[in-house]
């Protein structure tokens, strides 16, 4: 996604949770759907939510809260869930991508 343009991630809403979907194509690619596909070999489902980051004005370091909005950095949250005996569980990791070039 991010390799395809930066406001493919840019433009996320940070109030809306995503799916990704691979698309048959030429080349073909990821991309985001808001409605949750199938879940992948019929046990897990992967979520993807983006949060913007926040810059100290002073320090331009990465603050939870406060500071600036970074429009060139998102905080990214994937969530994988699946069914057990004990209900649902949930796994997630978090990173961040930033628009370098």
């Amino acid at each position: 996604l991010r390799d395809h343009s930066w406001t493919n991630i840019s433009s996320l809403s940070t109030s809306q949770a995503y799916y990704l979907v691979f698309t048959q194509g030429n080349p073909a690619s990821w991309a985001t759907s808001t409605i949750a596909s199938a879940p992948i070999g019929g046990v897990y489902t992967r979520k993807v939510n983006v949060f913007d980051v926040y810059r100290s004005s002073s320090t331009d370091d990465i603050v939870s809260s406060g500071g600036v909005v970074d429009s060139n950095i998102r905080r990214i949250r994937v969530t994988i869930s699946w069914q057990d005996q004990r209900g649902t569980r949930n796994f997630f990791v978090e990173t961040y991508l930033a628009n370098l070039f």
